[in-house]
């Protein structure tokens, strides 16, 4: 059945629901009952790794939630703009089921403990955060890729390969090292000058949070919201703020002095 939707394509499939779905619902039922005996167990072994058990604590909300995510997605990004066909299938494809996951598993969290159980209210308030965790981990992966996605929509691709052909890989590479040269220095600053104040610092901690800070500078208004950051950060690992805030101004000042 799944060839025969392949060959035949979506129109043809949707023309014909009623009948696919009479001909997969025994198929799905047949699958459970081996999977129920332990068969195939290669199968069993898949659907038991955690990754798919934690999905499966959302399914439910994933089955609420994907529809109109996946219309939005579909009429907005991918209708007229991409193939029709498995082209059009596969690019929405790539944008709904990170999306999907996200929203399903946010959904989950809020709004299935009440069902589940009856909570106190601090059940509720943990719910609510685990929730805004999860929504913050999976937005740093999903928000770039919305974001790239909305720029290739709005902007075509012809500017990321306008763009990728001026670059010279000779020039890129220079440019790449002398950068990571230049963090790794500055980091070595700022471990020397936290040593100095009396707090710990290992170079591959330092710098890490100093790229994470140069990030955050060119991103964000006013050009130190990265450096506050890593301060903040520094301080909370050596549980003293105040010196940790302290080591990232006096390397900043001995920068804007070497200038």
């Amino acid at each position: 059945m799944i060839a025969t939707i392949w060959w035949r394509g979506s129109v043809w499939t949707l023309d014909h629901l009623f009948w696919v779905d009479l001909a997969l619902g025994p198929a799905v039922a047949c699958l459970l009952a081996g999977l129920a005996t332990g068969r195939p167990a290669a199968l069993v072994r898949l659907l038991d790794s955690r990754p798919i058990r934690k999905l499966g604590l959302s399914s439910y909300s994933l089955y609420l939630t994907h529809a109109p995510i996946v219309i939005i997605v579909y009429e907005k990004l991918v209708a007229g703009r991409v193939a029709q066909g498995v082209p059009a299938f596969l690019a929405a494809l790539a944008v709904v089921l990170p999306v999907t996951i996200v929203v399903a598993r946010v959904f989950a969290a809020i709004f299935e403990p009440p069902f589940r159980w009856r909570p106190s209210w601090a059940a509720v308030r943990d719910a609510a955060a685990r929730a805004s965790r999860t929504a913050w981990t999976w937005g740093r992966v999903v928000a770039p890729a919305a974001i790239f996605a909305v720029l290739v929509w709005r902007l075509g691709t012809s500017p990321f390969v306008h763009g990728l052909r001026a670059v010279d890989g000779r020039a890129l590479a220079a440019a790449s090292g002398l950068a990571v040269l230049t963090t790794v220095c500055c980091a070595w600053r700022w471990r020397i000058v936290a040593r100095g104040l009396g707090v710990e610092l290992p170079l591959g901690t330092a710098v890490a949070a100093y790229y994470r800070s140069l990030f955050l500078n060119v991103t964000l208004p006013g050009g130190v919201v990265g450096d506050v950051h890593r301060g903040i950060s520094h301080g909370r690992d050596t549980s003293d703020v105040g010196r940790g805030l302290r080591a990232v101004a006096w390397e900043r000042s001995a920068n804007s002095g070497g200038r």
